[in-house]
């Protein structure tokens, strides 16, 4: 077993030679630079050397030759172990410093191995060799060693030239922005993509703080992956939105990974996406998801209000009438015999007939919201509607709020049924009046406007064109932004429960987008609230508007004897209807079926001046009746009368012309002005 120095800076180099000596049962020292070793030496006498060449402080050369000057060290056999030189450089130095074995890295285990063994076992031991060659070979071989690291660097050099340029081009030409921080968040690098997601120059954003770029709701996001990257040694990738100077808005995906570099300084480098396409395609996406939910909705809920409203609207009818007859019959007892239980007997039946009506309005509401009543399209002047609303409404919306107008002059006309349009009115100035509590200022305002390509955007899905605008403004509280967003939904009301069925904005946004118009919600919290409704301007004669017809009127034309065949198969509506054209001074002939009322009818001997039909029928529906009367006689007037007429008058959900129909629940007023009208036309 021998004690055997090895010497080597490179740490696993001298692991592997002292496991593989140990192998071999041999002892090992170690050294990691030429004076660590000469000193070992000097104190250990090792039996064998072996030693790399190109250390720091003492290279192997000069350690062998400060041992051959050693007297008690001089003929110690020595191994070169090296990968760095040719065995023709090193081979002129070896042998003047009397080294006879060179093992060339990597490493050869067996010719290691038999290396040792055959320096061991050397006697022939190496003379002191003249100062003067060795100096002469040393030099030249560091010579040529430096030539080689000059060489080695420059190509070192190149390849990093090189590779910074493949970077630089990557990066000013990369579809994605890139760029590098420090800790403190601020920018020492950004190519050109990133300036143009940022909309920024080079000279600004360079050392800006990223911060500054990013939106302030997403910076908590930004410092959280800048954190976790830290902390993990791994990138992160968070979605977020960029605020350009022109106030653009701009979503991008960012991923963050840390880099250490030769300071053991942390930094960040970071790419940016613009995904600001990607992201509003998914907003598109999910809008039209939620309007098709919404759309379903509304399908079901037009399918709901459709199956109900025919029965539901003659049951309301019979309420209504009876209500009435009772409401006369009191009134006209209470002039004979006054009584104040009488006052409360009527205003009972106010309440019934209050009730009533507000059941009727909501299953009409239901309908129009979900497109499936019927409509009376007529030209009109905007202007003269409004004018008629606020002579109405000022006297029913309460002293505490003032009512106002501005009508423009040239106002253009307009398509749309009068009853919806008065609706619309109607709906806006009492939730307007509802917002302005206990006083405030209500305000109707008219204009014309022409929106084209440039301003489209600016209101809402409206085509380019001519409309005319309604704006209802209140001075109340405003709404907030969360309220605005669900204003249109139906049955989406701020009041308390019970005070209000959620179906007034929606009603009118159905009547408008219907007409092929939109409406808008302009409002601030603590700034009042202003609705403003875009209706498409039309080419005709319009209407000249006349007042609003309140349900529940007492007033009704008298009747002068006509002869009127009533055509019903509810057995209630059927003898209501007769009773109040019976008191009123028609003559009725009544039928439940329609095969009945085309016997009547083929009958000569009736001399009938109207066909009052339902239009929903068993067997035979009303229209199916009107057309087959028209056969047997041609100049009989025929009025339709449903609580839904199902698409039987009007497919397209537009009364054709020249039909008349009273829609149930009706009243006494409305039941003798349609007869009026109908036998008038005649």
């Amino acid at each position: 077993m021998a004690n055997v120095l090895v010497v080597d800076d490179n740490a696993v180099n001298r692991d592997l030679v002292v496991t593989l000596l140990g192998y071999q049962g041999h002892r090992s020292m170690q050294a990691a630079d030429g004076m660590r070793a000469l000193a070992t030496a000097r104190a250990e006498r090792p039996d064998l050397i072996i030693t790399d060449l190109l250390m720091p402080l003492l290279d192997g050369y000069e350690l062998i030759r400060e041992i051959r000057s050693d007297k008690a060290l001089a003929d110690t056999p020595v191994i070169f172990y090296t990968a760095n030189y040719l065995h023709s450089e090193v081979r002129p130095i070896a042998a003047a410093l009397g080294v006879r074995h060179i093992v060339s890295k990597p490493i050869d285990v067996e010719q290691l191995m038999q290396t040792v063994e055959n320096a061991l076992a050397d006697l022939d031991r190496a003379p002191i060799v003249a100062s003067q060659v060795f100096d002469r070979e040393h030099q030249r071989a560091l010579s040529a060693k430096l030539l080689e690291k000059v060489h080695e660097l420059e190509q070192a050099e190149n390849a990093l030239r090189e590779s910074e340029a493949r970077f630089r081009s990557l990066a000013e030409f990369s579809p994605i922005g890139i760029l590098s921080m420090g800790t403190n968040g601020r920018v020492s690098y950004a190519n050109p993509r990133l300036r143009e997601i940022c909309g920024i120059a080079d000279t600004v954003i360079a050392g800006d703080a990223w911060d500054d770029l990013v939106h302030p709701e997403d910076r908590e996001l930004i410092q959280n992956a800048l954190a976790l990257s830290l902390e993990g040694n791994v990138s992160r990738g968070d979605r977020l939105r960029l605020l350009r100077p022109d106030g653009e808005q701009r979503w991008v995906k960012v991923q963050v990974a840390p880099v250490v570099d030769q300071a053991k300084q942390t930094n960040f480098v970071a790419t940016v996406e613009d995904i600001t396409e990607v992201v509003e395609a998914q907003l598109q996406r999910d809008e039209m998801e939620r309007r098709l939910r919404a759309s379903e909705r509304l399908e079901s809920l037009g399918e709901l209000a459709a199956g109900v409203a025919h029965d539901f609207n003659n049951l309301l009818a019979v309420i209504v009438s009876y209500a009435q007859f009772v409401e006369l019959g009191l009134s006209n007892m209470a002039r004979e015999h006054p009584d104040p239980r009488l006052d409360q007997m009527q205003r009972d039946t106010d309440a019934i007939r209050g009730a009533a009506d507000r059941a009727a309005e909501l299953t009409r509401q239901l309908l129009i919201f979900a497109r499936r009543d019927i409509v009376h399209p007529e030209v009109l002047d905007v202007n003269g509607v409004v004018s008629a609303a606020v002579a109405l409404l000022g006297r029913t919306i309460g002293e505490h709020v003032q009512l106002e107008h501005d009508l423009a002059d040239g106002i253009w006309p307009v398509t749309s049924d009068r009853g919806q349009l008065d609706q619309v009115l109607v709906n806006l100035v009492v939730n307007a009046r509802d917002a302005v509590g206990d006083g405030g200022v209500v305000k109707l305002t008219t204009d014309n406007i022409v929106i084209d390509e440039p301003t489209a955007a600016m209101h809402g899905r409206l085509a380019p064109g001519h409309y005319v605008r309604l704006t209802v403004s209140d001075d109340g509280m405003g709404m907030v932004p969360e309220t605005i967003s669900r204003a249109f939904e139906p049955f989406f009301t701020t009041k308390p429960t019970g005070e209000g069925t959620g179906l007034g904005l929606s009603t009118v946004y159905g009547i408008v987008t219907r007409m092929g118009g939109s409406v808008s919600i302009y409002s601030e919290r603590g700034h009042g609230t202003a609705i403003r409704v875009y209706l498409p301007a039309c080419e005709g004669h319009m209407v000249n508007a006349g007042p609003l017809l309140v349900m529940g009127s007492e007033v009704g034309p008298a009747g002068s004897g006509a002869v009127i065949l009533v055509n019903e198969d509810d057995d209630e509506i059927r003898a209501i209807t007769a009773r109040i054209l019976t008191e009123n001074g028609y003559e009725v002939v009544t039928s439940d079926r329609g095969a009945l009322a085309l016997e009547l009818i083929s009958d000569e001997s009736n001399a009938l001046d109207l066909l009052l039909s339902d239009v929903i029928m068993p067997q035979m529906s009303g229209r199916e009746l009107a057309e087959r009367a028209a056969e047997i006689r041609p100049d009989l007037p025929v009025l339709f009368m449903s609580g839904y007429a199902d698409g039987l008058l009007a497919p397209a959900r537009v009364l054709e012309p020249g039909v008349e129909l009273l829609e149930k629940p009706f009243t006494q007023a409305t039941l003798l002005a349609a007869v009026a009208n109908s036998l008038r036309v005649r």
